[in-house]
């Protein structure tokens, strides 16, 4: 028999029907009024939602660990899923994988011995700085972890634009 994976957490008999759903890797997920994207997607029994960015080991929600609530929002990257109010129509996909979240390729990264990356993958002794292969070792391990492009102006209109701060008083500090 198949591992199915875990269930889909049942609702309360007396809870209202759904509200709408949004788009999780190309899957639809059903989603109540009043919740987050994070736990629409624990009720639909969706758990992976992220990768770490050494080993791509799978993360998910957690109380204190936030990277593990992070995603890409309509193009916009690292947007926290537990902060996020699930709306029909949003396409959530996960971060720091390749080629797809179904089937990440770098999660091969594990297997490398830990010796080569004893102080991090940033500061490998395979690729000491100011050497030919430095810059191409950085944009791969840059793209490993995940680190996102900056998205277009128009990726997301309700994400917050700022705010412009006017100090009333300034200080220098004592020598």
């Amino acid at each position: 028999m198949p591992c199915r994976g875990p269930p889909a957490l049942k609702r309360l008999a007396h809870a209202p029907a759904p509200a709408g759903s949004f788009r999780f890797e190309g899957r639809d997920v059903a989603f109540h009024e009043g919740d987050t994207i994070a736990a629409a997607l624990h009720a639909g029994a969706i758990r992976i939602l992220a990768r770490s960015r050494k080993f791509h080991r799978p993360r998910g929600l957690s109380g204190s660990f936030v990277a593990g609530h992070l995603a890409s929002v309509n193009g916009s990257p690292h947007v926290r899923l537990d902060h996020m109010p699930a709306a029909p129509g949003l396409q959530v996909a996960m971060e720091n994988v390749w080629p797809t979240a179904s089937f990440d390729a770098m999660r091969l990264a594990g297997w490398l011995p830990r010796r080569w990356l004893r102080a991090g993958f940033e500061h490998s002794r395979l690729v000491p700085s100011r050497t030919p292969l430095f810059e191409p070792w950085e944009r791969l391990m840059r793209f490993m972890a995940g680190e996102a492009d900056v998205p277009p102006v128009t990726a997301d209109p309700r994400r917050d634009a700022g705010r412009r701060h006017r100090p009333d008083l300034a200080t220098r500090p004592l020598r």
